[in-house]
């Protein structure tokens, strides 16, 4: 569904605008725990996961939820801002950083 939607790109003039596009992006993909939700959040699918699969499985699943998650965040902000979240260890470091920065 959002494969074909252009990801927009972050610059120093259209946070707000950028903000509100990724976040739905970001829902439709079922990434939002993983970018701005808490640890107890990521930690919960965590744990459910575990209980209905193998922890393998589960682990996976997150993983590559967070992986998914910060490369979509990398590839929506320009080179400033690229800068600016690079030493960000994941998608909800980098949406923090990004929220104090604007």
């Amino acid at each position: 569904m959002t494969d074909n939607i252009p990801l927009p790109i972050l610059t120093d003039e259209n946070y707000c605008r950028w903000r509100m596009k990724m976040q739905s992006i970001i829902e439709v993909k079922a990434l939002d725990n993983v970018v701005y939700g808490d640890s107890q959040d990521v930690l919960a699918i965590g744990e459910a996961a575990v209980t209905t699969r193998s922890s393998n499985t589960a682990t996976e699943d997150l993983s590559s939820k967070q992986v998914g998650a910060k490369m979509l965040l990398i590839h929506a902000v320009d080179d400033k801002n690229a800068e600016i979240i690079e030493s960000c260890k994941d998608a909800r470091e980098i949406w923090a950083r990004l929220e104090v920065e604007y």
